[in-house]
């Protein structure tokens, strides 16, 4: 009786587990793409507070997590951290900004941030992780 050794199946199926590690893959994206939306969030923020009064401090306090991975996917969090010189906090600041508020009698009128720079950041964060998709697509499969 003959026997027969079958090898190219067993590289497909190493290209497809390789693959299947989204884990790695989506933070490795995720974690490219964050600095964009960092970037953006900053400018939509001096945009908004540009009226003669703004410091720059809270546009400033923006920074993001590292990549993490829940059962909803691969994320990072792009936040004000920090507090302003009185202690208040930044994130209450941008809240503030983009809601608006009334302390002390006196109203803050509201001045939407948040959709401006994801709007302004979208783009680039797209290309980007689609970018390091493509790359490891190349590296392990062609």
């Amino acid at each position: 009786m003959a026997s027969a050794k079958i090898t190219g199946f067993d590289d497909i199926d190493k290209m497809f587990d390789e693959l299947m590690d989204t884990k790695k893959l989506g933070m490795e994206a995720v974690n490219k793409a964050a600095p964009y939306l960092v970037d953006g969030a900053t400018k939509a923020v001096s945009a908004a507070a540009n009226k003669g009064y703004a410091t720059g401090g809270l546009a400033h306090s923006f920074a993001a997590t590292k990549a993490k991975q829940n059962e909803w996917g691969t994320f990072s969090v792009v936040k004000p951290v920090g507090k302003d010189k009185n202690g208040v906090s930044y994130g209450a600041r941008a809240a503030f900004l983009e809601y608006g508020t009334t302390r002390n009698g006196i109203k803050q009128a509201s001045s939407p941030w948040r959709d401006r720079a994801i709007k302004a950041a979208k783009a680039k964060c797209e290309d980007t992780m689609e970018k390091i998709v493509h790359a490891e697509w190349e590296k392990i499969g062609g």
